[in-house]
């Protein structure tokens, strides 16, 4: 057995006091591990004012040929100097994404405590005052909030060049960030889903929370597979203040860390030109995007503004182009993306619409942005505002 005096609350045991009593008699050299219960908790560990007197750890001692011993050890803790005799401390934190901007209104919780959750400041910042010293806490951040919100079709293009290898993700927060469905990888998978939760067609992520969180001194071992993250950091035990519990917000499906639509530097003109009479009443119309010279993403809602109006067919004349019906062929989800990086001529050919109107051309059509924000992404991120437009040129027979 040893015994042990606590210092400044803390009484920590080492491997090496116990490396001289090692007796190897089959291949040196060997490596000494300590267990406390059946934890391993590697070369060291510390013991509070709470585990005063008798306690039990183990020690494993491993040869280069495998052979494997145990021990168990007394360890005796006193507090002869009357290091507990009690106190307080505070435990806060931090909490910003990848680049730095605050995460408000995040739930924090202080498992190992009966305290309330608190919740961010405008500032990111938390805090737990007047916390009993001696004891084990754990701080655990929790948010899971409006999902679609940060998400849009440019993040679909960049995590899309990422699973084609053609721009992989070098931060290992963006390749979290891009795990939507929790599998621990990212794949075309991840993409539907976030299209999902783009169109309003899921409320919310199908297995993780809209924001993840990892402790801001975390050190990856492999950035490139940053599975097994810790998302909670354990403070055992609290002797003084501990008011630097920074963490990384994440917010899941959105690697581009939020692009605000207000930044429009311009508008892309959405083109529409009728091409012929199919047959009596129906009409048939040819959409284009304009390309711009580095244009990445688009995204917008196309509706009919004519109650008596009716698609009759939709006609993809491009494969990255997204269509979906949100409204009895009323209302059309309109997504595209080119992360293949094809090079286009001037104007792009998304799709034809045979439609049965006798209403004008510049009165059939609008774009919302009740239900997606109409937006377009050049590939450094700069955002476009979508804007149809009619070509003098009428009607041309194909």
């Amino acid at each position: 057995g040893s015994e042990m005096c606590i210092r400044d609350r803390l009484a920590t045991v080492d491997i090496s006091m116990f490396e001289s009593d090692v007796i190897e008699n089959c291949s040196a050299p060997f490596s000494l591990e300590i267990f406390v219960g059946t934890n391993n908790v590697g070369d060291s560990f510390s013991f509070g004012c709470d585990e005063q007197g008798i306690n039990m750890i183990s020690l494993k001692a491993t040869d280069m040929a495998g052979n494997v011993g145990f021990c168990p050890v007394l360890i005796i803790i006193q507090d002869s100097e009357d290091h507990c005799a009690g106190g307080s401390a505070d435990l806060g934190g931090e909490i910003v994404t990848e680049l730095g901007l605050p995460v408000e209104n995040v739930k924090v919780l202080l498992d190992g405590s009966s305290e309330t959750p608190v919740t961010t400041s405008t500032q990111g910042s938390f805090l737990f005052d007047d916390m009993d010293t001696g004891g084990a806490y754990f701080v655990r951040p929790e948010k899971d909030t409006l999902p679609g919100n940060g998400p849009t079709t440019f993040d679909i293009f960049l995590i899309r060049k990422h699973i084609l290898n053609v721009e992989p993700f070098t931060s290992p927060y963006k390749i979290i960030a891009s795990d939507v469905n929790g599998s621990n990888s990212v794949t075309t998978s991840d993409i539907l889903f976030i299209r999902r939760v783009i169109l309003n067609v899921d409320k919310e992520f199908p297995v993780a929370p809209s924001w993840r969180f990892v402790p801001e001194d975390y050190q990856f071992p492999d950035v490139n597979n940053p599975w097994g993250f810790p998302e909670m950091i354990t403070v055992s035990p609290l002797m003084t203040d501990e008011l630097n519990l920074d963490f990384i917000g994440i917010k899941v499906g959105d690697v581009n860390d939020t692009v605000d639509p207000s930044r429009s530097a311009g508008t892309l003109s959405f083109i529409i030109r009728e091409m012929d009479y199919l047959v009596e009443g129906q009409r048939k119309f040819r959409f284009y995007f304009e390309n711009t010279s580095d244009l990445a993403a688009l995204q917008m809602i196309l509706r009919l503004r004519d109650e008596a109006t009716s698609i009759v067919d939709i006609i993809r004349l491009n494969e990255d182009v997204f269509i979906a019906d949100l409204n009895d062929t009323k209302e059309l989800a309109i997504m595209w993306d080119n992360a293949s990086s094809i090079q286009y001529g001037s104007e792009i050919e998304a799709f034809d619409l045979i439609v049965e109107s006798d209403v004008s051309i510049n009165g059939l059509f609008e774009i919302s942005s009740e239900i997606v924000a109409a937006i377009a992404f050049e590939s450094d991120g700069t955002t476009l505002t979508p804007i149809l437009t009619y070509p003098e040129s009428s009607l041309s027979l194909i």
